[in-house]
């Protein structure tokens, strides 16, 4: 109950420091710069690496701080274009990273299913979360390339999670929804023997 009303007043804090939707200033935004899916070195999966730029916006920087946990996700879809019927998709991704701070040990953590990472400060989080390397997407067998073959993907930060006063303020906030524009995926020549 405590920890509740802890969280609370770090959300009304935070909310105080400007309701009116201001202008998203430059450099807080998610950007992926690139993406690239490839077998993995075992040949029993497809792995994603992707380079994302994530900066903060003044706001969601001052709430992680506060205890607030950021939740984003990453989206990867790959499909087949087919000229007599719908395109056929061959995978559909929602990857969570959770970014909170803790505040027993001053230090922030980014946690996904697979892994959780510690570091001393928000850019060295930030700066990790936005390198995506070796991420599985798929079995191998599930994606065959050929030409009609096409993928996008994009990080965005889950609005949703947010405490109930901070998701208010994103309906009227753009400041606060953050998210990258759908990025097309790279894959290897299909004619490499790596490509299958």
């Amino acid at each position: 109950m405590q920890r509740r009303a802890l969280l609370q007043a770090a959300v009304c804090s935070v909310l105080s420091l400007g309701i009116a939707g201001k202008a998203q200033a430059l450099g807080e935004t998610i950007e992926l710069r690139r993406a690239t899916l490839s077998p993995a070195p075992d040949a029993e999966a497809w792995q994603l690496n992707a380079d994302i730029d994530i900066s903060l916006p003044g706001r969601l920087e001052e709430a992680v701080n506060r205890g607030v946990p950021l939740h984003f996700i990453l989206e990867v879809d790959v499909a087949r274009s087919r000229w007599y019927w719908l395109n056929e998709k061959l995978v559909s991704l929602n990857q969570v990273f959770r970014l909170s701070f803790n505040a027993l040990s001053r230090s922030f953590r980014v946690s996904s299913l697979q892994n959780q990472q510690q570091y001393a400060t928000l850019s060295e989080a930030l700066a990790d979360l936005g390198q995506m390397r070796n991420l599985r997407v798929a079995p191998l067998d599930r994606i065959k390339l050929d030409s009609n073959t096409y993928g996008f993907a994009r990080m965005r930060l889950d609005v949703s999670q947010l405490p109930k006063p901070l998701q208010l303020s994103a309906i009227t906030n753009k400041e606060l929804t953050l998210q990258s524009e759908w990025t097309r995926l790279q894959f290897p020549d299909p004619a490499s023997n790596t490509a299958r």
